[in-house]
């Protein structure tokens, strides 16, 4: 059995003077150079580019210079805006880095807001313009019914249920848009 090592948003918890900042494609890249795997979140732009940026608004990626939900703003926008060093890459140029690195598994967060089927159709043709990846990335936190969507959208996209204790799901249940599932 192998064990692969994957980083949380390309963040680096042994060094607090990293130069890049979480969900960067510099982050990424370290991280994927020193092979390890990545998990990233995914967001969805007004004009329906998908970034790869944990947070749904610009507020802590601009240092609380904007509040706008990504879903609001152009990817243009988001990519020129004076108050982020080094904006979040589209999801496309990540999976060209992806496809490059030697780690095996990736984890790609689908979170609740983007469980429609819309926004699962825009990460399928992303994703299936790119099938040497799919093999490569396991999608989790999805609810059931999101499951199916992507299962018919993209078979070989391998599923991971994010799976809790009722008493957890009672409690944590609508911070994760009701994804949390029980055995």
């Amino acid at each position: 059995m192998k064990t692969s090592v994957i980083t949380h948003r390309g963040l680096e918890p042994t060094n607090p003077n990293f130069p890049w900042g979480e969900s960067t494609l510099s982050a990424f890249t370290n991280q994927l150079q020193r092979g390890f795997g990545l998990e990233f979140d995914l967001n969805r732009t007004k004009d329906d580019v998908l970034l790869v940026v944990h947070d749904k608004a610009l507020t802590r990626i601009s240092k609380g210079a904007d509040t706008r939900l990504i879903e609001d703003c152009l990817t243009e926008e988001i990519l020129n805006h004076p108050a982020i060093s080094e904006p979040p890459p589209r999801f496309e140029e990540l999976l060209t880095e992806l496809a490059k690195a030697s780690a095996t598994i990736h984890a790609l967060h689908i979170k609740s807001h983007l469980q429609n089927r819309d926004t699962l159709a825009l990460i399928a043709d992303v994703l299936n313009s790119a099938p040497q990846i799919v093999t490569k990335l396991v999608a989790f936190d999805v609810t059931p019914q999101a499951a199916q969507q992507i299962k018919e959208l993209m078979p070989n996209l391998a599923l991971a249920p994010s799976v809790s204790h009722p008493f957890d799901i009672e409690r944590y249940g609508s911070a994760t848009g009701n994804t949390l599932i029980s055995v």
